[in-house]
């Protein structure tokens, strides 16, 4: 048998971002006590999809990059994070 993967299939709050790092963190533990060795979420987990506007708000798009970075997990994880080009 091959090593786990999680695959984090959430329902993320649009612009709660804390919820959503909160959500983001239970089923990242929960994927790691079930044997995963790296999780991946979907894309804009951290701040919920669609954004729109939100990501117009100055700060906004800094704040869901602070946050994704600053999940804790026991194991690797891809947080799905919109970030600035």
């Amino acid at each position: 048998m091959g090593e786990l993967v999680a695959l984090l299939q959430l329902n993320p709050i649009v612009g709660d971002i804390d919820a959503n790092v909160a959500e983001i963190e239970r089923a990242i533990a929960l994927a790691a006590a079930n044997g995963a060795v790296i999780a991946w979420t979907s894309e804009l987990a951290v701040c919920g999809y669609p954004p729109r506007d939100l990501l117009l708000e100055e700060g906004f798009v800094v704040r869901c990059q602070d946050a994704a970075s600053a999940v804790q997990s026991p194991i690797p994880t891809l947080v799905g994070t919109p970030i600035d080009s």
